[in-house]
């Protein structure tokens, strides 16, 4: 067995900062922000013909932080990830923050601008003076001048150094605070296997260290990590709630559209959390979540998000955020965390760039493919293995979003960067030599590019498959290649696979697939083209003549006669369903009388088809028959979304700053420099376009087990 010990040094003189080691990795996860920086939003308003009253929402970049622990908050350091509107912090301006008006010192690392220069994602930090004992404050995000600054070192000159896992920091001002984080990873594709060991991390002068953590007889497996993060001086204040104003971000595309009003009582919060308690949290320990992901049957950990992260959304309470934080660590334990470390393979389709160091990627490995469903790794990854005793499987069917949302709202690097390892694993599982072969094609380079392809060639094939010729793909290879070698006659219906074998469909399945290819849409992929005939599995059921549109309630359903032809209507589709299996078209319409999950599921994808003909109808049916009549606090909020029937304001334009010579120019992946004045703008080596990429891939790969 071997063992392990880490000893975190303490700094002579320390701030209320919270210190991120993680400067150097590559960011971000949820939100579009790079290769299509405009969404595709207005289509969807003007086809509405309807808007919401401005005065129904707040559309003010606000944040407010309530003390809950009844002591009052004191130099209280934050790190918070927000996205912004287009044109709110103009070229020329950084985001600064107001607390209760008044500005106080920040830094902000701004990772994603609009196509016009402005800011559309940062990660801002500061040490907040005061909140009163059980006190509100509110912090509010403007646009501050950006003063000239030195020039920072470079990556490379950092490299010459030749830095060690010893790391000194000396830092000034008031407070006392200071967090480090310990990772450790099992992740190199050359030297995968299974590792047993004890863990011991202290922290202090190595003459004089404490022991902080122990714990015995871990099971590292392979592709797996696992994270801790202590602090120096005393840890901030955990009882803090902040309210993120839903509605703002809502109008920036970077989370669906949820209501402000799915609310929970404090006995419903508390029961959560009592439950929480009582879950095993050590190192490669799994908390809250299933870890045989291929376990069948919707839960708490999987959907849009899983549901404990979007009550941390929504309501902001600091038991949800634990729970969310701590659970996004502990999703290391799945063996979905594999980085090159052979210097011949590349990364790129060009075969230019260096592979080492990135994620596993298709074209360092175009004939790899794992995991199956069961969890098994194909081809090259045969390495020496442990007794799973903790049950670690991963898989691309059942994968929850551990990442986007903690990403988001805290700008911790950390879990861009597991949002990536995952990303890179989910492409990986729907690889199958053919499949890669046809992905290789000449373009871009580096991760950007990676991921965004990766989103693209799903599109392009699944275009080709069904047939779908207006579009920005018309000679993408994958298209192509899935023309002449996938494509069959759509369904009339428009359902998404043609299953010969057992001739059904999966209408969730279904409403799972509008929901993301929506989401898709709204953050800006090119998904429009697909829908204009997909959402045709969503909106043709209202109005269907000799037809019951409860029938949407359907778990698996037939979709083509024994000749292998296609229904090619709703009624058919009843007639034949009710004669081959009624007691599961009895179920379906049940499923609008009681409020189930299949019902729930369609409810939630009509939210995104309503700029389709037929789409307000089918909303409105679909909204009155279950949001309005069934509770859904608890169970499934993550999926009781609504349409965007508001045009987002037009933020206020600060004065045209001074441009100093010495500032870059926006560009499209903008360069900036760090600063010594109240508000700077830290070097931009985060890439925050990559978490809508990202995001994307790991949810699409919810769907990939089922579609591939």
């Amino acid at each position: 067995m071997s063992s392990f010990h880490f000893i975190v040094r303490e700094a002579q003189h320390v701030s209320s900062h919270k210190v991120s080691l993680w400067t150097f990795s590559v960011l971000i996860m949820i939100l579009v922000v790079g290769i299509y920086a405009t969404p595709c939003h207005a289509t969807m308003w003007n086809m509405q013909n309807t808007f919401d009253t401005f005065s129904e929402y707040d559309f003010s970049n606000t944040v407010n932080i309530s003390d809950v622990s009844q002591n009052g908050l004191s130099n209280y350091p934050l790190q918070i990830g927000r996205p912004f509107l287009k044109g709110e912090i103009p070229p020329g301006y950084v985001p600064g923050l107001k607390l209760n008006g008044v500005q106080i010192d920040s830094q902000a690392d701004i990772t994603t601008r609009y196509e016009d220069g402005s800011v559309r994602f940062a990660v801002l930090s500061a040490v907040l003076p005061k909140v009163e004992k059980g006190g509100n404050a509110t912090l509010s995000f403007v646009p501050v001048v950006k003063s000239a600054s030195s020039t920072p070192c470079t990556i490379s000159e950092i490299l010459t150094a030749l830095p060690d896992a010893d790391v000194s920091i000396s830092l000034s001002g008031n407070g006392t605070a200071t967090s480090t984080i310990t990772v450790l990873e099992n992740s190199n594709l050359d030297t995968l296997q299974d590792v047993l060991y004890n863990v011991t991390i202290s922290k202090g002068y190595a003459t004089s260290s404490t022991v902080v953590y122990s714990q015995n007889d871990v099971q590292h497996l392979f592709g797996g990590r696992w994270t801790k993060i202590f602090w120096f001086g005393g840890e901030p204040e955990s009882r803090v709630n902040f309210n993120y104003n839903l509605d703002y971000l809502s109008a920036t595309y970077f989370i669906p559209n949820y209501p402000k009003n799915n609310t929970q009582t404090e006995s419903q919060i508390a029961n959560y959390y009592s439950y929480w308690l009582k879950k095993p949290k050590g190192v490669m320990e799994a908390g809250i979540w299933t870890p045989y992901m291929p376990q069948t049957g919707m839960r708490d950990d999987i959907g849009i998000m899983p549901e404990f992260v979007h009550a941390w959304l929504t309501l902001g309470d600091w038991r949800y955020r634990e729970i969310s934080l701590v659970s996004a660590d502990l999703a290391g334990g799945w063996k979905s965390h594999f980085r090159e470390v052979d210097a011949q393979l590349k990364f790129d389709r060009n075969q230019t760039v260096s592979a080492i160091g990135k994620p596993i990627s298709l074209n360092a490995h175009p004939g790899l493919w794992f995991p199956d469903n069961a969890g098994k790794y194909m081809g090259a990854l045969n390495v020496p293995q442990l007794p799973n005793t903790k049950n670690w499987v991963f898989d691309g069917a059942h994968q929850p979003d551990a990442f986007s949302i903690p990403y988001i709202l805290t700008g911790d690097s950390y879990y861009l960067e597991s949002l990536q390892l995952w990303a890179a694993s989910g492409v990986m599982r729907i690889n199958n030599g053919q499949y890669g072969r046809a992905l290789l094609s000449p373009d871009g380079s580096h991760e950007k590019v990676y991921f965004t392809q990766m989103v693209e060639d799903a599109i392009a094939y699944w275009e080709g498959q069904r047939g779908v010729n207006n579009t920005m793909f018309l000679n993408h290879p994958n298209r192509q290649w899935a023309v002449k070698n996938t494509a069959f006659v759509w369904s009339p219906l428009r359902f998404w696979t043609r299953d010969t074998n057992s001739k059904q469909a999966s209408l969730w399945q279904e409403f799972f697939m509008i929901t993301i290819l929506g989401m898709m849409r709204d953050l800006g992929f090119p998904t429009h083209e697909i829908l204009k005939e997909y959402h045709k599995v969503v909106t043709t059921h209202v109005g269907a003549p000799n037809y019951d549109p409860r029938y949407m309630g359907y778990y698996w359903a037939y979709v083509m006669d024994s000749n292998l032809t296609w229904y090619t209507s709703w009624a058919e589709f009843k007639t034949q369903n009710d004669l081959l299996q009624n007691d599961r078209s009895l179920s379906a319409v049940d499923q609008f009388n009681i409020g189930g999950f299949y019902a729930i599921a369609a409810t939630c994808a009509s939210s995104f088809t309503t700029m389709y003909p037929n789409g307000p109808e089918t909303w409105e049916f679909t909204r009155s028959s279950i949001y309005d009549k069934f509770d859904l606090r608890v169970n499934y909020r993550s999926f009781k979304v609504y349409p965007r029937t508001f045009a987002p304001p037009q933020p206020p334009q600060p004065p045209q700053p001074p441009q100093p010579s010495s500032l870059p120019k926006p560009s499209s992946n903008p360069k900036s420099s760090n600063g010594t004045a109240r508000t700077s703008d830290a070097r931009a080596i985060t890439k925050p376009w990559k978490s809508v990429v990202i995001g994307i891939i790991s949810i699409m790969t919810f769907l990939v087990g089922y579609w591939v």
